[in-house]
């Protein structure tokens, strides 16, 4: 959960420790899901691109292309992107979250 303000302090509590805690879950994973995050952050959109490995899949469920084109022209992304572009909520969205998330 992040808190909508235009500057984070990272050095100050909750933000140094949820970025901590997001640095340490995409660490350990390879398979991202993100949905409804529109990356316009460029801090957490950077921590995305330096944990990213070129077997990393972000599965991205946003209504929005232009969400994905954020992340994969980010320097240092290394993975790839699967788009779902829809919203979540709607019939098909688990379906698809589900056979792009293997």
């Amino acid at each position: 959960m992040l808190y909508p303000i235009e500057q984070k302090d990272t050095f100050v509590p909750p933000y140094l420790n949820m970025f901590y805690a997001l640095a340490e879950a995409l660490r350990q994973s390879r398979r991202w899901l993100v949905v409804g995050y529109s990356f316009a952050d460029d801090i957490i959109r950077a921590m995305f691109a330096r944990s990213s490995k070129p077997d990393t899949v972000l599965v991205l469920v946003h209504p929005d292309p232009n969400v994905a084109d954020k992340v994969r022209a980010e320097p240092g992304w290394k993975g790839q992107i699967r788009s779902i572009m829809t919203k979540f909520g709607e019939s098909e969205t688990n379906t698809r979250i589900a056979s792009a998330i293997v």
